[in-house]
């Protein structure tokens, strides 16, 4: 009895030595560019050095003493949303408390009123991959919306078609789904490749949302294809990125086979297309017109953190939804690697004026890959420091 009186009492001291303990962390930007990117540090490392159990509520501030937005992943991580100066170094203070509740620019969900779409956003953009409802209607790529602003409005472009009768296919003042996708790979879907033809995964059979917010969102999706193999998708959006990273892997394919994402090039813009070998991308300017408006030009891209063995346009055998063809990239692919690339877009109504300014970003976005944050959990300190200077 009194040994376990003795054992208890260490493990409440323990759980007490945590009070008031803080975490001093750095963030380094080791590239000549400016980013608002996300830190991301190991949660247990962090949890470990402030002394009290995984999940507690925590609050990061910034060399001010201001809080800046946090988030804890599905996989163990810890965010926290930095504005790094080019190759500068910034540091951080974590505390135990509970954080404020910030705007969730970042969030998805199934719309089973919309036939099980999966919609997610960002503040640069919106998406939505089709579900099961939908098979009968074969669509087969990635939809993509335009935003002008960066607060959400997926819920409200949906509500908007259900309740209130109003197309999200034009531009009400929150954005639009005015992007064709058909039977095509749409704005980055990935497909299998058997000699020049794609083997499309139709609609997704079933989905979890692994992150939902503020900074990240995160879902797994499986496709069943009708040849009897199956894809796993992991697709994952930041705040303040254009692009959306997609990680891909099949199970049960046999024989020779590449693997290939890209863009669908409508028959309204044929030649608005490029392929940069050197940074690894392909990208396409979309005119996005509805029948009697035009809606400005929608910059898309997949973009390759290594290299492809073919980036290519390859044209369709006959028309399907306006589109004539795709620009793609490929490589050869064995049973059960995981392919990694990016897909993103811009709005020239919202915050991308012109292909060059596309190009531009696509071409930071490939050195941050390349770069990415450098981050040193530190020391734990008893009490905060004045980190003002």
């Amino acid at each position: 009895m009194k040994k376990s009186s003795f054992l208890f009492l260490g493990f409440f001291l323990l759980s007490l030595s945590g009070v008031g303990q803080t975490v001093m962390v750095h963030v380094t930007n080791p590239v000549d560019l400016n980013r608002r990117d996300l830190a991301e540090f190991p949660a247990k490392e962090v949890y470990f050095k402030l002394g009290v159990a995984q999940g507690t509520p925590i609050l990061v501030k910034n060399a001010d003493g201001v809080e800046v937005p946090s988030q804890l992943t599905y996989d163990g991580l810890l965010l926290v949303q930095s504005m790094a100066h080019p190759l500068e170094t910034e540091r951080y203070e974590i505390t135990v408390g509970q954080p404020q509740k910030y705007r969730n620019d970042v969030s998805g969900r199934v719309y089973p009123e919309r036939r099980d779409d999966l919609g997610w956003e960002n503040d640069r953009n919106a998406w939505r991959l089709y579900g099961p409802d939908l098979r009968r209607d074969n669509p087969h790529g990635i939809d993509c919306f335009t935003k002008n602003q960066p607060a959400p409005s997926l819920d409200s472009l949906y509500q908007g078609l259900f309740k209130n009768k109003v197309s999200y296919h034009e531009d009400h003042g929150l954005g639009m789904d005015a992007y064709t996708v058909g039977p095509t790979l749409g704005c980055g879907a990935p497909a299998l490749m058997r000699g020049d033809s794609l083997l499309y995964s139709i609609v997704y059979d079933e989905v979890e949302i692994l992150d939902n917010g503020p900074l990240r969102f995160t879902a797994r999706l499986t496709y069943r294809h009708e040849e009897s193999f199956t894809e796993t998708r992991l697709i994952r959006q930041d705040r303040g990125s254009h692009l959306v990273r997609c990680e891909v892997t099949y199970k049960g394919i046999s024989g020779k086979t590449d693997v290939v994402s890209g863009l669908v090039v409508h028959k309204d813009n044929p030649h608005a297309y490029i392929i940069n070998k050197k940074n690894q991308y392909v990208a396409y300017a979309d005119n996005i017109s509805s029948p009697k408006t035009r809606n400005g030009q929608l910059y898309v891209a997949c973009l390759y953190p290594e290299k492809m063995s073919k980036l290519e346009y390859l044209p369709l055998e006959k028309e399907v939804s306006m589109g004539i063809g795709h620009v793609i990239g490929r490589k050869p692919y064995t049973d059960g690697e995981t392919f990694v690339y990016y897909f993103g877009s811009g709005w020239s109504g919202y915050d991308v004026p012109s292909m060059n300014v596309w190009e531009s970003l696509l071409k930071d976005y490939k050195v941050l890959l390349q770069e990415p944050l450098k981050v040193d959990c530190g020391v734990a300190l008893k009490e905060p420091l004045n980190l003002k200077f």
